[in-house]
């Protein structure tokens, strides 16, 4: 992962959070959109719609944040979020064009969503132990006097969602 030295980096890395988010929305409602079983279709679904959740609020803390508006080159995403594009994009490619995901391939799917899922995760613990907390932190209360407590809370819960995740992957 790139080094967050500046507190433009911290906006760059949460721009491309949300990115990746929204990448991670698509891959997981195409999944639930391929998979016939009704319990696993409502469980990708549901993460399909957290990492949206995530994705937006992400992007409003960037753009609060930022100084310019500039959108990250891919080899910003790439600095931050390396192994998790990787995955994603291998990801997309191994069920683009496929109508169903049969029954049988759902294991070898999970697995790969697990190595995805923990990646992600552990770049937002990154985030929530770096010096950027602190300055998103003050930047958002001097933005709308918001309590550095909520912003905390926020991506504690974006972590156990993550973790959430993690769990009903692997069972």
């Amino acid at each position: 992962m790139a080094k967050i030295k500046q507190e433009s980096d911290v906006a760059d890395f949460l721009c491309c959070a949300c990115i990746l988010e929204e990448r991670a929305y698509l891959l997981y409602k195409d999944l639930a959109d391929k998979v016939n079983l009704p319990l696993i279709n409502a469980l990708l679904l549901h993460i399909a719609y957290d990492s949206r959740k995530h994705s937006v609020i992400l992007k409003g803390i960037s753009k609060s944040i930022a100084k310019a508006k500039k959108i990250p080159k891919n080899r910003d995403q790439e600095l931050f979020f390396g192994e998790s594009w990787m995955v994603i994009e291998q990801l997309v490619r191994e069920i683009d064009g496929k109508e169903t995901i049969p029954k049988e391939h759902l294991s070898s799917l999970v697995h790969k969503l697990m190595i995805l899922e923990n990646t992600v995760a552990d770049k937002y613990y990154c985030l929530v132990q770096l010096k950027a907390l602190r300055y998103m932190a003050r930047e958002l209360s001097e933005i709308y006097n918001l309590d550095v407590k909520d912003l905390g809370t926020f991506l504690i819960s974006l972590l156990e969602t993550k973790r959430f995740t993690e769990n009903s992957c692997q069972k």
